[in-house]
């Protein structure tokens, strides 16, 4: 069994980026190597996402730790496939994560990844124009006012904490 940890380290002002260490020593601890890889964009996420998937091995993890668009990006590469999907949330609003009963706490998430008690959850299938015509959706689906909103938000100076929208 495979374990790879996709970071992004932009992620909750770079939270994740300096929690990145500690997650990779506990899942090392419970799981052997691990595989950690920065990205640098969402294209670099989304390829070494797609890579991950390619391969399909069974009873492999992928733990994403970043916030909903990291979470989004590994959703859409994994659904369906034999490969888990393991979430540290260290976004700044971790919607996902919050709807669906995970932990909010970094090393709360990393002792329910380590129970490595997988749960089945229900996604929302998108189709049309969008994503190639085709992309599952966890907890929300917009029209595009929310990246309008996302964008003044990351340029504001002050940062509003779980009430930012970033």
């Amino acid at each position: 069994m495979t374990t790879r940890l996709l970071v992004n380290p932009a992620a909750g002002g770079g939270r994740a980026d300096r929690l990145q260490p500690w997650v990779a020593a506990q899942l090392q601890r419970a799981f052997g190597d691990v595989d950690a890889v920065h990205t640098t964009s969402f294209q670099n996420a989304d390829e070494a996402l797609a890579e991950f998937a390619a391969t399909d091995g069974e009873g492999d993890r992928v733990v994403v730790m970043g916030g909903d668009g990291m979470v989004h990006l590994g959703l859409n590469h994994l659904a369906g496939a034999r490969i888990r999907l393991a979430i540290v949330p260290s976004g700044t609003g971790n919607d996902f994560a919050s709807s669906v009963g995970l932990p909010s706490r970094v090393d709360d998430a990393i002792r329910h990844i380590v129970a490595d008690q997988p749960t089945r959850i229900d996604l929302a299938e998108v189709t049309g124009a969008v994503y190639g015509g085709h992309c599952w959706a966890g907890c929300v689906v917009s029209t595009g006012y929310d990246a309008i909103v996302n964008r003044r938000t990351n340029r504001m100076t002050t940062m509003f904490g779980p009430l930012s929208y970033g």
